[in-house]
């Protein structure tokens, strides 16, 4: 992903809305290839255009309920926090591996700013809520990918109205 990337963000330089355009194809490209871990370590084999065939498929089938957690977490900063990582100064810096090692980081601090937390507090607590934040986060969308991929939304509604829910 890197690769195309890097020549889309060359091939947009002349124009005034490159970091835009490249910045949009990346959000585009986060949103098909999310679910490419699950599908990844839950079992799948075949050929890599298949992973990205199911992954585009099951965010087709699933987009409600598999993006309306992260949804939630990234509401207070809206879109402006995804399109500040993915571009800085019409450079594409999004995919640097230090900076995804710092995202949980960021979106941490955001949260304890935009909650008030001095500084003094924030970091102490970022950097114990971290780890804990994030095998939790992995838990849940494995668990919440094998529910999806196990029924149909059809199936879903008619097993919770079956059960009373």
């Amino acid at each position: 992903m890197w690769v195309p990337l890097q020549f889309l963000e060359l091939g947009v330089q002349a124009n005034p809305y490159g970091p835009a355009i490249v910045s949009a194809v990346f959000f585009l490209l986060f949103i098909v290839l999310n679910p490419v871990p699950e599908l990844i370590y839950q079992g799948r084999t075949g050929a890599s255009l298949d992973t990205l065939k199911d992954s585009y498929e099951f965010v087709l089938e699933n987009w409600i309920e598999w993006f309306l957690p992260l949804a939630v977490v990234l509401a207070p900063f809206g879109l402006t926090f995804f399109f500040s990582i993915s571009s800085q100064g019409g450079r594409l810096t999004g995919l640097d591996f230090f900076q995804l090692l710092t995202l949980p980081l960021a979106v941490l601090r955001q949260w304890f700013h935009y909650l008030g937390v001095s500084p003094s507090w924030s970091t102490p607590l970022i950097l114990l809520l971290t780890p804990v934040g994030l095998v939790l986060m992995m838990l849940f969308r494995g668990h919440l990918y094998r529910a999806l991929t196990g029924s149909s939304r059809r199936q879903r509604i008619f097993q919770n109205r079956a059960r009373g829910t």
